[in-house]
């Protein structure tokens, strides 16, 4: 096959892989805030998302959870008990936090951690339980019970990190993947 054959399915194969996302994730678009910022949550996640090729670029990180503001925290730290002396109305006290997360990982028997992330144009604090890096298989089991502690009825979601909402280049070209192939088969 010739270079500009092998090029074109490459492209053609790219698109097929990223045809699913929202245009604001989406590998080839300029990636700047302005850009990445509007992505929305996503119920599920395209396998180019946690599965890419050794060719294709690594994907931005994704958090799964739920979206859980400053209040939220303050409202479950007082529900468990907690009685915090610092901290606002508005904001809730570094061990109020503290408090909220450790009984959220005894729980779950799990990690858990909060994260920043992309949502429609705004930014959000969320409580994660697995990302697309580094996949939970407990999912099935934890789920259940992080929605009855939430109060939450609906699935947990997959958010963009603020931090980490870039797609990297691969140090692997399509090209290197088609001379080992080549090298292979001799």
């Amino acid at each position: 096959m010739s270079p500009e054959r092998q090029q074109k399915a490459y492209r053609a194969f790219r698109a097929q892989r990223v045809a699913n996302l929202p245009a604001s994730l989406r590998p080839g678009r300029p990636q700047t805030d302005d850009v990445v910022r509007h992505t929305p949550a996503l119920s599920t996640l395209e396998p180019v998302l946690y599965e890419p090729y050794l060719f294709e670029p690594v994907p931005p990180v994704l958090h799964y959870g739920y979206r859980v503001g400053p209040m939220r925290l303050r409202e479950l730290a007082e529900g468990l008990g907690h009685i915090s002396t610092t901290g606002t109305r508005r904001c809730p006290s570094a061990s109020a936090t503290l408090f909220v997360m450790s009984h959220i990982r005894e729980l779950l028997n799990h990690d858990a951690e909060l994260a920043t992330v992309w949502c429609e144009g705004k930014e959000y604090l969320m409580l994660s339980i697995s990302t697309n890096a580094n996949q939970s298989n407990r999912l099935e089991e934890i789920v259940p019970r992080l929605q009855e502690f939430l109060g939450e009825t609906g699935p947990p979601m997959w958010y963009l990190d603020s931090d980490d909402c870039f797609w990297i280049k691969s140090s692997v070209t399509w090209r290197d993947v088609l001379l080992c192939d080549d090298e292979l088969s001799i």
